[in-house]
C-alpha cells in the first residue's frame, strides 16, 4: 500500500487521539471531586450564600470549583464568576511598587514627602517601606462613619485624595516606624497607589494592567471603575445586596476584581518568580509581627503579603497570601511554600469566614495525598477533567 505524507499525518494523529485517554486517566488527580465539592457544600451550610475554590496541586494542576447561588434567587454561583477582591488588591499593588524598586525609579525609605509634597502633615517622616508595611501609624479612613457615608451614597465617586484628606483629619495612632507598633491602615495603600503615578507619570490602573494583567493573560481581572466588572457575583451583608457601590471608595486599597482561576494564575507567577527579582521577592517575604493589633495571633505582615500558619489535621503550615473583606465580599489568597499549593476561597457574604474553608481544604488535600514534596514534573501534559455539579474543573498547566 502506498504511504503518502497525508497517510503518515493521518496515522500519526490518530496515534494521539488513542494515546490521550490512557496518558488522562492516569493523570486523574488523587484528590477526587467529592471531596473539595463536600467543603464547598459546607461552606455554603456556614452562612454564605455562594463559594468559589480554586486548589492548584502540584502534579494535578487547577481545581476549581462552586455551590450555592451568585445572586439570592437567581443564577447558581460557578467558577467563571467574578469576586470583588477587596485586599487582595494589596498584593498587586505592592508588586507593582517593588518593581518600580527593581527598575530604579523608586526606593523604599524613600518618604511621602518625596513624592507627595504637602500631602501629609508628617509626611517626611513615613516611608514606602513603611506604607507597605503598616507601620506608618497613619488613621485607617475605612472607619464606621466613613463606611455609614460610602453606603449613604453608593454610586459616589470617590478621588483618591479625599480618602487621604479623611485620614489626615484623625489623630495618628502612632509614631510612624515606632518599634514594635502595627496598625492595618488602609490608608497607607492610598497613598501608595498615589506614589506609583508620580513616579510613572500614568494611572495606577494602566501600571496594573501593563505590568501583571496583560503579562499574564488575567483576561478576567481589573480595577474598578476603570474597567467593568461584567459577570460580578451579587456581594452581601446579611441580607443587603452592596453589589452596586462605586468601588472608587476602595481604590488602590482594595478596588480589583478577579475570578479565583486568574488568581491562581497570579499566585502561581509571583512565586515562581515571574513577577519580581529573588532581592525584591526576600523584601516582599520579609515579614514582621502584628501583636497586639487584634488579629490573628500568628498572622505576621511583608511588604503587602500576609503569613499566616493554617492547622491541617495533625500539621502547621506557613502560607503567603491576603485575605479581604469589603462590600459583602470575602477573598483569600494562600500559597504554601512546603507543598507548592495555593488555594483561593470567595465567598460572597461579608460575616462568612474564608479560614475555615482554606484550613479544611488543606486537612483534606494532606489526607488524600501526604506524600507531596513539590512541583509536578515538566513533563505532564495539559488534560482537563469535568465533573460534578456547576462546573467543577480540573486544568492541569
Amino acid at each position: 500500500m502506498l504511504r503518502t505524507p497525508l497517510f503518515r499525518v493521518a496515522i500519526f494523529l490518530l496515534a494521539l487521539l488513542l494515546a490521550f485517554p490512557a496518558r488522562a486517566a492516569a493523570q486523574e488527580p488523587a484528590v477526587s471531586n467529592a471531596v473539595f465539592g463536600a467543603a464547598l457544600d459546607r461552606a455554603v451550610a456556614r452562612g454564605a450564600p455562594g463559594a468559589i475554590l480554586a486548589v492548584d496541586l502540584p502534579g494535578s494542576g487547577l481545581w476549581l470549583g462552586a455551590r450555592g447561588v451568585a445572586e439570592h434567587g437567581g443564577a447558581a454561583m460557578t467558577p467563571e464568576h467574578r469576586f470583588r477582591i477587596a485586599s487582595v488588591s494589596k498584593v498587586f499593588v505592592a508588586v507593582v511598587a517593588l518593581q518600580l524598586v527593581q527598575e530604579g525609579w523608586l526606593l523604599l525609605d524613600q518618604t511621602v514627602e518625596d513624592w507627595l509634597p504637602g500631602l501629609l502633615p508628617n509626611g517626611n517622616a513615613i516611608t514606602v517601606r513603611q506604607l507597605m508595611r503598616h507601620t506608618s501609624g497613619l488613621y485607617d479612613y475605612l472607619d464606621g462613619p466613613f463606611v455609614r457615608g460610602v453606603l449613604a451614597e453608593p454610586q459616589r465617586r470617590w478621588q483618591p485624595a479625599e480618602l487621604v484628606a479623611y485620614a489626615v483629619a484623625h489623630r495618628v495612632t502612632f509614631r510612624p516606624g515606632a518599634p514594635g507598633r502595627w496598625s492595618y491602615s488602609n490608608t497607607n495603600y492610598v497613598l501608595l497607589g498615589m506614589i506609583i503615578e508620580r513616579v510613572t507619570g500614568t494611572s495606577l490602573a494602566h501600571e496594573l494592567r501593563f505590568r501583571i494583567i496583560e503579562r499574564l493573560d488575567l483576561r478576567h481581572t481589573g480595577f474598578e471603575p476603570v474597567d467593568a466588572a461584567e459577570g460580578l457575583a451579587h456581594g452581601y451583608q446579611r441580607r443587603r445586596d452592596l453589589t452596586e457601590l462605586d468601588l472608587s471608595f476602595a481604590w488602590a486599597a482594595g478596588n480589583m476584581f478577579s475570578t479565583a482561576a486568574d488568581l491562581a494564575r497570579f499566585s502561581r507567577a509571583l512565586f515562581g518568580g515571574e513577577l519580581l527579582d529573588a532581592d525584591r521577592m526576600a523584601e516582599l517575604t520579609t515579614f514582621g509581627a502584628t501583636q497586639g493589633s487584634g488579629w490573628s495571633p500568628s498572622l505576621r505582615y511583608g511588604l503587602g503579603l500576609m503569613q499566616e500558619r493554617f492547622r491541617a489535621g495533625d500539621e502547621e503550615l506557613l502560607a503567603y497570601g491576603h485575605s479581604g473583606m469589603l462590600g459583602g465580599y470575602r477573598t483569600a489568597l494562600w500559597y504554601l511554600p512546603k507543598l507548592d499549593i495555593t488555594v483561593v476561597v470567595m465567598l460572597n457574604e461579608q460575616s462568612a469566614n474564608p479560614a475555615a474553608l482554606v484550613a479544611e481544604v488543606l486537612a483534606l488535600a494532606l489526607q488524600e495525598n501526604p506524600r507531596w514534596e513539590g512541583k509536578p514534573s515538566q513533563n505532564d501534559k495539559t488534560v482537563s477533567f469535568f465533573g460534578s455539579p456547576q462546573g467543577t474543573t480540573w486544568q492541569q498547566p
